[in-house]
């Protein structure tokens, strides 16, 4: 049988929650798993731009509970029984913070100022029940980063024996299914980049290719990204997501410009600051290809993608077999 250290928010550590008998007791899996599928839901509607109604106050309050799940596993592993969370700490963020702290959670305020600041809301169930006053609010991107820093911190302080569980062969499918897409999209990244190279060094009779060739290098890279997500619900691969996505800052922006470039021409786009009159110009500076008021770096682009795929790759060799 496979066996394989345990991605906590994979839907092995679902089993442990509630494919047992168990008392109906809540302990630190309880907090852990629902701390991270909120942050998940924040994190979704957070990359998903409003279309009718904006939704920012609910991104608000799913980070804020996550956090406070978060803190609560955490100060839980650390000797605190439910009760005493419950009645001592109810929903407040920077009072569960200061106890983390104490209990060894590394510079939290320092770490953590948004979670802080959220806190002044969240503790009186401000994102719960709104009240016609002003009000002011963290900026959501650090909350964002500072509520998943937090949810790594948490799942590093579980004990990797604890988590060491089997792989599924329907896991094993979905990994193998996401690493063939992965191979895919690799391969497409190196094709587009070709191509573009060549349409900045050649002359071609068909003008447009230039830009259909781009079109083609963003899918192609959004597809190694959506493909690595997926290997992630099998395996721990976030350090390689992030350091992808630290490589490529604009692509994200890019593939939702282009996914709702009809809302973006009409001047409903969430981006406003993107001029109407640059979607059909794309410009080459060295590596650089320019598109709108983004860029890609090509030759980071193929390193970063191949560096990724090695990651989703090496997962399949790095599989523990046991009888």
């Amino acid at each position: 049988m496979n066996k394989k250290k345990l991605d906590i928010t994979s839907e092995n550590f679902y089993r442990m929650v509630f494919e047992n008998e168990g008392g109906g007791n809540q302990n630190d899996a309880t907090f852990w798993s629902l701390s991270s599928e909120y942050f998940e839901a924040a994190r979704v509607l957070y990359n998903t731009p409003p279309t009718r109604i904006n939704y920012k106050h609910v991104i608000y309050y799913l980070l804020g509970h996550s956090a406070e799940l978060s803190l609560k596993c955490y100060l839980f592993k650390n000797g605190l029984d439910k009760e005493t969370l419950k009645k001592e700490f109810q929903h407040n963020l920077a009072k569960l913070l200061t106890e983390a702290e104490k209990n060894g959670l590394p510079m939290a305020q320092r770490s953590f100022e948004s979670i802080y600041e959220l806190s002044k809301t969240y503790n009186h169930k401000g994102f719960e029940y709104r009240e016609n006053k002003k009000n002011s609010f963290p900026n959501q991107e650090k909350l964002v980063l500072e509520t998943k820093k937090l949810l790594t911190i948490v799942r590093n302080s579980f004990r990797e024996q604890d988590f060491m569980v089997s792989v599924s062969e329907k896991e094993l499918a979905i990994y193998e299914d996401a690493r063939n897409m992965a191979n895919i999209a690799v391969y497409g990244v190196e094709l587009q980049v070709n191509r573009l190279r060549r349409n900045e060094n050649e002359i071609t009779d068909f003008v447009m290719q230039p830009i259909i060739d781009f079109h083609f290098l963003i899918t192609a890279l959004s597809r190694l990204h959506q493909s690595a997500q997926l290997v992630s619900t099998i395996f721990d691969i976030s350090s390689a997501i992030n350091k992808f996505d630290s490589n490529l800052p604009d692509l994200r922006s890019i593939r939702n410009l282009l996914e709702h470039i009809d809302e973006y021409r009409l001047g409903k786009g969430h981006n406003k600051s993107v001029p109407k009159e640059t979607y059909q110009t794309i410009c080459f500076d060295n590596n650089l290809v320019k598109w709108a008021s983004y860029e890609i770096d090509m030759e980071l682009a193929l390193q970063s993608s191949g560096e990724l795929f090695m990651d989703i790759k090496n997962k399949s060799a790095n599989n523990e077999s046991t009888p």
